[in-house]
Order: structure tokens, then sequence, then C-alpha cells
């Protein structure tokens, strides 16, 4: 993923333009996000190999460990990949479309999809990273945080 250029300096970058949030909001979305995904893996995703594109501050990659899922996850941001290992989840300062690994099961969009540009070069690095028959599962429901660049893409 490449940082969008059209936020300022000390703008919460990746659309997330609405007012603050509790931490209670926070957990109630990953608990809805987590649900979501336990439904669309196959097993829940226990034991499958599975990248997180975008990870953030790892809370979901945190519990997606917890159920025995083999997750790899990314994030551009160095801050947030470091909470992410603060929670024991193996974290990489990456942009998705410089990252390299052997194909996974699935590929996890959890409100990230949308930063990655150029499209086509995202869609070959989504072919390159994902197995024969593997799954590419995208939540983009964050739709009170859209902003123009968003929605154009």
């Amino acid at each position: 993923m490449r940082p969008r250029s059209d936020v300022g300096e000390g703008a919460r970058p990746w659309g997330m333009t609405g007012g603050m949030r509790t931490a209670g909001a926070i957990e109630a979305e990953v608990d809805e996000v987590q649900a979501w995904v336990g439904r669309v893996l196959p097993g829940g995703g226990k034991g499958l190999r599975v990248l997180e594109v975008g990870c953030g501050p790892g809370v979901l990659a945190e519990r997606l460990l917890r159920e025995g899922v083999d997750l790899t996850a990314i994030d551009v941001s160095e801050e947030q990949v470091a909470e992410a290992r603060d929670r024991g989840v193996p974290a990489i300062v990456s942009d998705f479309l410089a990252f390299e690994a052997s194909p996974f099961d699935a590929l996890l969009f959890t409100r990230s999809l949308h930063h990655i540009a150029p499209l086509e070069a995202g869609i070959a690095k989504i072919r390159a990273l994902i197995r024969p028959g593997g799954l590419v599962v995208a939540d983009e429901f964050a739709h009170d945080e859209i902003d123009a660049v968003t929605a154009a893409w």
C-alpha cells in the first residue's frame, strides 16, 4: 500500500476522517469484522496461511492468531507495526506492492484494499501472493469514512 498524498501533516491517513473512537467502539468494530472473517474463511481460518494487508495496530490479527490462523500481517506504518508486534503479531513494515512471500491460502484486506494504487498493480500482486484456489477477503464497509479519493477508486 502506498500512503495517500491528500492527507496533510498530522492528519490520520487511510480515510480515517471521522471523530475519535472510544476503545469500546473499536472493539465492537473488530468483533463484527472477526465474526465475518470467521464465517468467510473455511474452518474459521484455523490452520490457513493468511496475509492481513493493512493490519494497523494488530487488534484483529491478534484475535485471528488466537483462533489458530497462521497469520502474517503487513502495514506501511512503522508505528502501527510496532503496536501490532507488542500484541504478539508477526507484523512487517511493508508496502503491499513491494511485499514478497510464497503464496498464501488467503489474503485479508480489512478496509485497506482501496488504498492500493495503481489498481492494476494491486491485482497483479494479489495474483502473485495467492495460491491457486485461494481466497481474497475484502471488508470495505467503512462507508462513514469514505472520501473523494476512495470513492473515485
